[in-house]
């Protein structure tokens, strides 16, 4: 089953409330198509790209996080492939198992 997870107004006042450097988030125009980028975490790949839309695999070590973090301006949706997650907003968690998806 694949489960949508809204902002809450708790997310989006948080989200307003944050002063963003654009130099931090600006394109560094590499070529992530042919680079596995490890993380503290695990490690996420790009599976394949087009002007509409890109699918990055995500290894996430067994009781690893990442961090917190959105993409505003972009619709994210994640599919449990193996394993279970937890998902977690400012507020509230999602837990999902294998076969399992998340549309943000």
């Amino acid at each position: 089953m694949i489960r949508k997870l809204s902002a809450l107004p708790t997310d989006t006042e948080l989200l307003a409330g944050l002063n963003v450097n654009p130099a931090a988030i600006a394109d560094d125009y590499c070529d992530y198509s042919r680079v596995v980028v490890k993380k503290p975490w695990g490690y996420e790949y790009l599976l394949f790209t087009n002007a509409v839309v890109a699918v990055w695999i995500l290894y996430l070590k067994k009781d690893a996080q990442t961090s917190m973090h959105c993409h505003p301006h972009k619709k994210t949706s994640l599919v449990v492939l193996q394993g279970q997650v937890v998902c977690s907003t400012v507020t509230k968690q999602v837990d999902r198992l294998a076969g399992e998806g998340l549309m943000i």
